[in-house]
């Protein structure tokens, strides 16, 4: 499994890449190198997630509901591109265990980013 993750230099974005099989441990991991960004933003940030080379998690993924995308108070919104019907719908559960509206799906990157765009160009936190 790998997860690589990297912040777009024109937008408030992180791209977030899962390939493979992934588990709590190492999205914790990840969680860890994020979460000083995270609270350094300035304004919300909004999470870009490819999910097109994800197989299906472990079981124990079921336990991220207190994900930093879920509950972190600068995460706005995630949009994640490219998932199976089984990852999406384990995600879909995670989100609700976390009582998270943030989580959309799409298709596509291009489907995804033009979400995340129309949701920048009207978030009041991003023009003041």
């Amino acid at each position: 499994m790998a997860i690589h993750y990297h912040v777009m230099d024109d937008m408030p974005i992180i791209r977030i890449d899962v390939q493979g099989k992934t588990n709590l441990s190492e999205s914790q991991q990840i969680e860890a190198q994020l979460i000083p960004i995270l609270d350094r933003a300035e304004r919300p940030i909004y999470l870009l997630v490819d999910m097109s080379q994800m197989e299906v998690p472990s079981p124990d993924i079921l336990r991220a509901s207190n994900s930093t995308g879920f509950i972190h108070p600068n995460v706005k919104k995630m949009a994640l591109f490219g998932s199976s019907i089984v990852v999406r719908s384990i995600v879909n559960v995670i989100a609700r265990l976390a009582a998270s509206d943030r989580v959309q799906f799409f298709a596509t990157e291009q489907d995804a980013m033009t979400y995340l765009q129309q949701a920048i160009a009207v978030d009041p936190a991003q023009t003041g």
